[in-house]
């Protein structure tokens, strides 16, 4: 048969005069004619077909398809045995012959044409299909007569791979392709990736080709109806080798993929890297095509990330874009669209703001950059007339978290899963249900930015800022709530236990709320206990209990939750420098405003050799702006412990108003620059 012989992992065409495809070869008179040992070898080959996905004989009936483009393949636990029609124990099915064996076995089938029948488990699949063979047949779920649509498949869990006490482990691998499949050059449809989580670890030394769905496409490949949500981190362990990784397809040489849509975030360290929220990498020689010819949609709402594995950064080679990493693509039609989400791609730490196409060209007309709330993206349709956004986001939806994620209908938080899932869309509205008190807490965002809401208001009955409401309390926090905010948080109280060492040479920001803020924290409240060490006194803190650095946005609220508050207990110890502030740690730039003030906390400082405190502010290089009067309850108690032990306290008579201190009280900056 044409294209079942592979060598280095690409199709070896037969030169073969006559030589059938799968679906000719099947169908032809001759196969069904001339026997092989008292059998025709058609009969002959379904019956190892039937034998190695079902475990039952065929019996000449192809109850489960042919694995022809007309009969495809069906991969199923309903089975039946074809010789008296009796249905099998599902005991037997789950132990030997479960859909996800069956898919496994498709690795042996590279010609054939499936269809899912069934949702299913992925956690622990560790079968790349077509890893060196390359995959030419079909895959698509049942149409439904009644509604007059293709149904989609639900794979779960794709990349969650434990260890025998189930705890999440790495994988490892040094093959130059990893995805769902390998190879792949031929037609995939109606099928969501949901729960994505893979952490790979990749060993070799060559290009390592990464996409969820396919590591690499080639030129007769069809993608359609595919939805990917989740996560990938991909880590290359070798100096100098290259990744190229996409949430659909790693390499890609020519082929179409239309109605996609991906909230897959992508994170990728290593020296060279080209990453895309839907192609890493097209080949130069070849075009991507994002729709069909006539139509389609292309949805990359994912993150992606190009992180340098070079402590200093230097001589590393890579790009980021929002749909395609590196190369070129084409729409060829108008009625096509491409959405990718502002502020969501990230190059060696560096916020790409609108970046289409990392390196490469594209057609301008109708790839937009937008917002989450965009109401022409949100207003478009599949091929099949269905809003993907109500697929997605629906009653019955893919997303791990209820709601749309819009103002008035946010993503709903009630448990520690679903707050680290926070991190899957931080463009997006949250709201907080429930107290949570974490086992394992992630800070929002790590080394990102937050665009988003996170409200933890009472919304039910009261306005969720009134000075009345209940706000939800976050417990056993261990580090910053969210790393860098964009957006708002509000009517939140938390109450931190962190315990945090400072490296020798490290230059460390810690803000109870934000490592760096420019957005809005509003009813804020902050309790518990801060330990900050330095390993040696090469090293340098700023510290606050809000916001290590403030480059402008506003921090407000109302008395009656600030009182409410249990105080926040802070320790600095044995760090060279320390830069300390009740609301913020330093302001940079632009212009902070602080409307009201802290209850009651202390803050030790002990064994440092340089210590820049203020009661509201550590170091400000940019202007702040005070818009409360300062009462002597909402200021910390500052305590530096040098040969003599000091208090940095207000006056007990106001100094008149100046410039640099509106509200007639000392030491409200440590240091203020310019």
């Amino acid at each position: 048969m044409l294209n079942d012989t592979f060598l280095n992992d690409e199709v070896v065409v037969s030169s073969l005069s006559g030589g059938l495809n799968y679906n000719d070869f099947v169908t032809t008179a001759y196969s069904g004619e001339v026997q092989v040992v008292g059998e025709t070898v058609r009969n002959r080959l379904l019956s190892m077909i039937y034998e190695d996905f079902f475990g039952i004989a065929y019996s000449g009936v192809a109850g489960y398809g042919e694995g022809t483009e007309l009969s495809p393949l069906q991969l199923t636990t309903v089975l039946y045995d074809d010789a008296d029609n009796k249905k099998i124990s599902n005991d037997l099915v789950e132990a030997d012959y479960s859909v996800v064996k069956q898919i496994a076995t498709m690795d042996k089938y590279m010609l054939l044409n499936y269809v899912w029948t069934e949702s299913v488990d992925l956690t622990n699949f560790d079968t790349t299909i077509a890893l060196h063979k390359v995959f030419t047949g079909s895959i698509t779920t049942k149409y439904d007569e009644t509604s007059r649509e293709y149904i989609y498949v639900v794979l779960n869990n794709f990349g969650v791979k434990t260890d025998k006490n189930g705890n999440k482990i790495t994988i490892e691998t040094d093959d130059k392709v990893f995805g769902f499949f390998g190879h792949f050059n031929g037609k995939i449809s109606n099928v969501v990736f949901r729960n994505v989580a893979l952490d790979v670890d990749y060993t070799g030394t060559e290009a390592l080709s990464f996409g969820i769905v396919a590591g690499e496409t080639d030129s007769n490949t069809v993608m359609n109806n595919v939805i990917v949500i989740g996560q990938a981190k991909i880590n290359a362990t070798k100096a100098g080798a290259e990744i190229r990784a996409g949430a659909v397809s790693g390499y890609a040489y020519e082929g179409k993929i239309y109605d996609i849509f991906s909230m897959a975030n992508l994170a990728v360290t290593a020296t060279k890297i080209s990453v895309g929220g839907i192609v890493g990498k097209i080949d130069k020689n070849g075009t991507m095509q994002l729709s069909n010819g006539s139509s389609g949609t292309i949805y990359a709402l994912g993150r992606v990330e190009a992180k340098s594995s070079s402590k200093s950064g230097t001589g590393v080679q890579s790009v980021a874009g929002a749909v395609v990493g590196n190369g070129s693509f084409s729409l060829g039609a108008t009625k096509t669209n491409v959405y990718g989400i502002v502020k969501n791609a990230y190059n060696l730490g560096v916020l790409e703001d609108s970046t289409v196409v990392g390196l490469g060209n594209y057609n301008e007309d109708h790839v937009e950059m937008v917002s989450f709330d965009n109401k022409d993206m949100r207003g478009t349709l599949l091929e099949n007339e269905k809003s993907v956004f109500d697929v997605v986001f629906g009653t019955n939806g893919y997303y791990p978290l209820a709601g749309t994620g819009l103002s008035g209908d946010e993503f709903q938080v009630l448990n520690e899963e679903d707050f680290h899932n926070i991190n899957l869309a931080l463009y997006a509205n949250y709201r907080i249900k429930n107290n949570i008190t974490f086992t394992n807490f992630e800070t929002i965002g790590e080394g990102l930015y937050f665009s988003g809401t996170i409200d933890g208001g009472d919304s039910n009955n009261i306005a969720a800022d009134s000075e009345e409401s209940s706000i939800v309390s976050l417990s056993n926090v261990t580090g910053p709530l969210v790393y860098h905010v964009l957006g708002t948080i509000k009517n939140i109280g938390v109450n931190l236990n962190c315990n945090i060492v400072v490296e020798s040479g490290e230059e460390y920001y810690f803000g109870g709320i934000a490592v760096k803020a420019e957005g809005n924290l509003t009813n804020i409240t902050v309790g518990g206990t801060v330990n900050i060490v330095g390993a040696s006194k090469n090293t340098t803190a700023y510290v606050s209990g809000f916001v290590g650095v403030s480059y402008g946005g506003t921090i407000s609220g109302n008395k009656s939750i600030i009182n409410d508050i249990s105080a926040l207990s802070i320790t600095v110890s044995n760090v060279g420098t320390v830069y300390f502030g009740g609301y913020a740690a330093e302001v940079s730039q632009g212009m902070s405003i602080f409307s009201y003030g802290l209850a009651n906390g202390s803050v030790n400082i002990i064994d440092c050799t340089n210590v820049i405190a203020g009661l509201l502010v550590g170091q400000s290089h940019g202007e702040c702006t005070w818009s409360m009067t300062l009462e002597v309850t909402y200021f910390y108690d500052i305590y530096i412990t040098e040969d003599d032990l000091k208090k940095l306290v207000e006056k007990s008579s106001p100094e008149a108003k100046t410039k640099e201190n509106p509200n007639g009280v000392i030491n409200l900056y440590g240091r203020k620059n310019g």
